[in-house]
């Protein structure tokens, strides 16, 4: 079960991981408005 549990967080870690590098330019434009 830990071992489940630490692949899924890894999958989440790598999915957050990829989705603010592909928006962190546009997030950085929202905030600047």
């Amino acid at each position: 079960m830990i071992v489940l549990l630490f692949l899924i967080g890894s999958m989440v870690f790598i999915m957050v991981g990829e989705y603010w590098n592909h928006h962190k330019n546009w997030k950085r434009k929202e905030f600047l408005k």
